[in-house]
């Protein structure tokens, strides 16, 4: 990854305001880079959130045509200042605050006019600041556990979402994953790569690429979920529908919003981001679910759940949302995944198969849970087997 500056910049109007932050700060993945954020974008800054996001990808592209896309471990100080810059976006501008909604839309206002006036030095001192008071209270919550839960379950119902809160309130809470039973459980999931695996793919220049269109975008960003967890990030499912309203934004920049996002979805589908980049942007926030209560001696059974970048995840939507990459998909998985590429796949299965089970009572389900894939298959095996058929890295 790209080394953080001992100082910080003084150059006010470009994004070397975060040279001195680490990546892993920039994306809020750090103890003390942690802020809550607002819900969704207010709808009195929709437009200049999505201008705001434009520039970010706008630089971003300005960067590669300079630098190009980098050979393994040159250095590209102005994509990764434009990288950086797109993960720490949304805690700059849409951070939560302790103020009156009177006072929030007075503090969000000025952070856009700080935003708009190039003052990134500000937004991050700003930042900082709000990122130290939260990382010192971290553990002193003015409301208890069961007063925040009722308020998420009011709140769910409130928007029509009943199935969602009731498993919200049907589930048995998260564990504390620094205990060591947990953490001992949470390590037998997630290994330890043992085998190193090569750089790149041989002949990769000869290899299909895979075009992302901004209706691609607009399709898969407006199809999102809301009230879903944000993640490995600050960015949430609900400022990606910001960004591609039903009535087109009236400024410029602002329509642009579908277009960036497009160009950006297609460097990273085809691997040409930076690796520290596509390293930070693929990680998850582990969490670890319970899977009863707790025993009399206190003793966790914990799953995992890995949940990535909202962002990601909306882009890697947008990657197969269109009928030839689907059909690319189900051809590789099939038959092994038949809900792969299927609208409502897992479920469309089960009622199959629960239907072949009453046509026929001689036949019988025998379910074998090998091994889990995604921890036992090795990355060299599955790179050099799609370097045979011809796909992309």
């Amino acid at each position: 990854m790209p080394p953080a500056t001992a100082h910080r910049s003084m150059q006010g109007g470009t994004y070397a305001a975060l040279d001195h932050l680490t990546v892993m700060q920039a994306a809020g993945l750090a103890p003390d880079s942690a802020v809550p954020m607002l819900v969704s974008v207010p709808h009195d800054f929709s437009e200049r959130f999505a201008a705001a996001f434009v520039q970010v990808i706008h630089k971003l592209r300005d960067a590669e045509a300079d630098e190009g896309t980098g050979g393994h471990g040159a250095r590209q100080p102005a994509t990764e200042r434009a990288l950086k810059m797109l993960l720490l976006l949304p805690a700059l501008l849409l951070r939560a605050t302790r103020a009156d909604k009177v006072r929030v839309g007075k503090q969000l206002a000025a952070r856009f006019a700080a935003w708009e006036a190039g003052d990134y030095d500000q937004l991050v001192a700003h930042w900082e600041r709000d990122c130290s008071w939260h990382a010192a209270r971290a553990f002193q919550s003015s409301q208890d556990a069961d007063e925040r839960l009722h308020k998420r379950v009011l709140a769910l119902i409130a928007k029509g979402k009943v199935s969602d809160a009731r498993r919200l309130l049907e589930s048995l809470g998260v564990a504390d994953i620094a205990r060591p039973e947990v953490l001992a459980q949470m390590a037998a999931k997630h290994p330890v790569r043992t085998a190193d695996v090569d750089d790149g793919l041989a002949d990769r220049d000869d290899l299909p690429r895979v075009v992302i269109s901004p209706e691609d975008i607009v399709t898969a960003f407006r199809s999102l979920d809301t009230d879903k967890a944000a993640g490995a990030s600050t960015w949430r499912y609900e400022y990606l529908i910001a960004l591609v309203p039903t009535v087109p934004f009236p400024s410029i920049m602002a329509a642009d919003a579908a277009h960036s996002g497009a160009y950006f979805a297609t460097r990273f589908a085809n691997n040409l981001l930076p690796a520290w980049f596509n390293f930070v942007f693929s990680s998850v926030r582990l969490l670890a679910l319970r899977k009863c209560t707790p025993g009399v001696d206190g003793r966790e059974d914990a799953r995992p759940v890995g949940i990535g970048c909202a962002l990601r995840r909306a882009v890697s939507k947008a990657v197969v949302s269109r009928a030839s990459h689907k059909a690319l998909a189900a051809g590789y998985f099939a038959p092994q995944q038949l809900g792969v590429a299927v609208p409502s796949g897992g479920t469309k299965l089960v009622l199959s198969v629960r239907e072949l089970l009453d046509a026929d009572p001689t036949l019988c389900i025998v379910a074998v849970d090998v091994s889990n894939a995604f921890n036992s298959v090795r990355g060299a095996g599955l790179r050099g087997r799609r370097q045979r058929r011809g796909t992309s890295p």
